[in-house]
C-alpha cells in the first residue's frame, strides 16, 4: 500500500522531512498561492481495507483511532477482502462500523472501490489497516477541502519501527515499507500523488473516475503498489485546474513490523515496486509516471549516500547497502571467458570479455523466471539453478566463480553474476521483443505483481499430476526448484505426491503463502554473507 513518488513536482519540495520529526518542528506550511472559491466543510467517510485475521489487533487499533477522532467521521467502512472469518469478526466485535466483503476480484483495488460505493460523505479517506489516526486526522484532511480547487488531500505517514528501526534502512526508502520518507515535502503544498495508507478524495471525484484500476495494487501479501500513483495522474488529467495536496498536519502512524525490516523484504518491495512502476508508465506516460522519482534520484539519494558515507566510521552505512534498490548509472560489461555466452557471433559480445558499453543514463531490470532482463541492447541473463547477481566492491579481485561483472560510471558498488555450476548463461535477444523466445512461455514468479493467486489455483486444481511435479511446471509457475519445492510443501503440510486435483482452494492458499516464505528466507540467506563482508 505503499508508492515511491509523493514528493512534489517542483523544485521547493526537494528539502524532506525526516521520517518520524514532528511536524511542528518542519518548516512553516506552503500555501497554494491563493485561494480558491469556498466550499463548505465536507463531511468524511473512511473506508478500512484488510484481508488477514493475522492483523486483528492493528485493525482494532486502527478503528479505535479513527473514532476517538476531534472531528467524527460521518461512517467508517470495514472492507474484508475474500477472508470471511475476518468479515464475521469485524461484524460481531466492531461496534458502529459497517462491514462489508468485497465481491470483486482480490485485491486492494476491489476493496477500495467497494469502500467507495457504500460511502455517504462528500470525501472518502483511506486508511491502512495497520495505521493509526493522530486525533485531529479527519479535521486535517477536512480543513482543505473548504477551497474547491482541492480534489484530493494526503497526509503524513510516520513509521514505528517494531522493535526499532535497523541502522542499515535510510529514511530516504522509508516509502518500502508505506511510509513519508526522506525528500517528500515538509510543508502543505501540492503533490503529484499520496501514500496510500494516508489519502482522501473527493467522492464524486472517485465516481466520476470509476475509482482505482484493477489492474494495479497490492493483492495479499505481494508487496505490490501503485494504484494510487495511477489514480492520482488521472485526477491531475481530468482535472487540470484541481489540486492534490499534501497536508503534513493530517497524521497517521503506521506499524512497521520486524519481518519487514529485513534484506529479503525490502528486495522484494522494490522488484513490485519497478514492476508496478512500469506498469504505470505504460498507463500514463512515462514522463508523467516517473517525474517524481527523477527529482528523488537526483536530490534525496545522494543527500542519504552522503550522509551515511559521512557516518561510516561511526558504524554500517545506510545508503549505500540500500543503492541496489535505487537503480544505476551506466557503465561496462564484462565477462570472465566465452562459456557464459549463448549468443557469441553477436557484435557486442568481442572475444567473451567487453559485451556493452552501457549508454544510459539508467536501465531497468526485470525477472522472468530464473532470468533477468536489462533492457536495452544486452537483454537476457539466464541464472539457472546456481547462478546469482550480487552487489559488492567494485575493488574485488574477479576471481571463479563470478562469470560477468557489471561495472557502473556512478563509482558505486558493482554488479556481478555469480555461477558456481557454469550452468547460466548472457544472451543477446536482436528482435526487441518484450520477453526472448527463450523464455517466453516461463509463468511469473509468486512474488511478481503479476502472478494471479486465483488463475494459479484454478491451473493448478485441474491438472492431474502430483503437487510438487505441477511445482517445478515453470509454464505454471516459475522460480520453485527441487529445493524450494520441497521445503514449501513441508511448511504447507502437503505431502508431494498429492494430486492436484484434490486440493481445495485453502490448500492453495496455504501453498502459495509457504512458497513466498520461502522465497524471502532464500534471499535473506543470500545476502547474509554480503551484509557481514559490508
Amino acid at each position: 500500500m505503499s508508492d515511491l513518488g509523493a514528493a512534489s513536482e517542483v523544485e521547493a519540495a526537494e528539502d524532506g522531512l525526516e521520517a518520524g520529526t514532528p511536524v511542528a518542528a518542519a518548516a512553516p506550511a506552503a500555501t497554494i498561492t491563493a485561494p480558491g472559491p469556498a466550499a463548505a466543510r465536507p463531511t468524511v467517510s473512511v473506508v478500512v481495507c484488510c484481508f488477514t485475521q493475522d492483523s486483528w489487533e492493528d485493525l482494532a487499533r486502527t478503528v479505535r483511532s479513527v473514532q476517538e477522532q476531534t472531528e467524527p467521521a460521518r461512517e467508517i467502512i470495514v472492507v474484508a477482502d475474500h477472508c470471511p472469518d475476518l468479515l464475521s469478526r469485524a461484524e460481531r466485535e466492531l461496534p458502529g462500523v459497517t462491514a462489508v466483503p468485497n465481491p470483486l476480484a482480490r485485491g486492494l483495488a476491489g476493496a477500495r472501490n467497494i469502500g467507495v460505493g457504500l460511502a455517504r460523505g462528500d470525501v472518502v479517506a483511506f486508511i491502512d489497516d495497520d495505521a493509526a489516526a493522530d486525533p485531529g486526522w479527519i479535521a486535517g484532511l477536512a480543513d482543505q477541502y473548504r477551497d474547491s480547487r482541492v480534489k484530493g488531500v494526503g497526509g503524513l505517514v510516520r513509521p514505528v519501527w517494531e522493535p526499532g528501526r535497523p541502522r542499515w534502512f535510510p529514511a530516504e526508502l522509508d516509502w518500502g515499507v508505506g511510509c513519508s520518507y526522506q525528500g517528500m515535502p515538509a510543508g502543505r503544498q501540492p503533490v503529484r500523488n499520496f501514500i496510500g495508507a494516508n489519502m482522501s478524495f473527493r467522492r464524486e471525484v472517485l465516481e466520476d473516475l470509476d475509482g482505482f484500476s484493477a489492474d494495479l495494487g497490492r493483492a495479499g501479501t505481494v508487496p505490490a503498489g501503485c494504484g494510487e500513483t495511477e489514480l492520482c495522474l488521472r485526477v491531475s488529467q481530468r482535472y487540470p485546474d484541481g489540486v492534490l495536496l499534501h497536508e503534513p498536519a493530517a497524521s497517521v502512524s503506521h506499524r512497521v513490523r520486524g519481518d519487514r525490516a529485513s534484506w529479503g523484504y525490502l528486495g522484494a518491495r522494490c522488484y513490485a515496486e519497478g514492476l508496478s512502476k512500469a506498469k504505470v508508465a505504460r498507463l500514463a506516460g512515462a514522463r508523467r509516471a516517473l517525474s517524481s522519482e527523477r527529482a528523488y534520484v537526483r536530490t534525496a539519494v545522494p543527500r542519504g549516500v552522503g550522509r551515511s558515507l559521512a557516518g561510516a566510521a561511526r558504524g554500517p552505512p545506510t545508503g549505500p547497502g540500500a543503492a541496489p534498490a535505487l537503480g544505476f548509472a551506466g557503465g561496462a560489461v564484462r565477462a570472465r571467458g566465452p562459456r557464459c555466452i549463448n549468443t557469441p557471433d553477436s557484435e557486442i559480445f568481442q572475444k567473451g570479455r567487453l559485451l556493452y558499453n552501457l549508454h544510459s543514463a539508467r536501465h531497468a531490470i526485470r525477472k522472468a523466471g530464473q532470468a533477468v532482463l536489462v533492457e536495452g541492447p544486452f537483454d537476457v541473463l539466464r541464472l539457472l539453478l546456481a547462478g546469482q547477481l550480487l552487489v559488492g566492491d567494485p575493488g574485488r579481485a574477479l576471481t571463479p566463480p563470478v562469470r560477468a561483472r557489471f561495472a557502473f560510471t556512478d563509482g558505486g558498488p558493482d554488479l556481478r553474476f555469480v555461477d558456481q555450476r557454469t550452468f547460466g548463461y548472457l544472451s543477446f535477444s536482436p528482435d526487441g521483443a518484450e520477453l526472448p523466445a527463450a523464455i517466453a512461455h516461463i509463468a511469473p514468479d509468486p512474488l511478481e505483481p503479476a502472478f494471479d493467486d486465483d488463475r494459479f489455483s484454478a491451473r493448478l486444481r485441474t491438472r492431474r499430476t502430483g503437487i510438487k511435479r505441477a511445482l517445478l511446471d515453470q509454464s505454471l509457475i516459475s522460480g520453485v526448484g527441487n529445493i524450494y519445492a520441497d521445503e514449501s510443501l513441508w511448511r504447507a503440510g502437503l505431502h508431494w505426491a498429492r494430486a492436484t486435483d484434490a486440493l481445495s482452494a485453502p490448500d492453495v492458499r496455504r501453498l502459495l503463502a509457504a512458497v513466498r516464505a520461502v522465497f524471502a528466507a532464500a534471499i535473506e540467506a543470500a545476502l547474509l554473507p554480503e551484509k557481514a563482508r559490508a
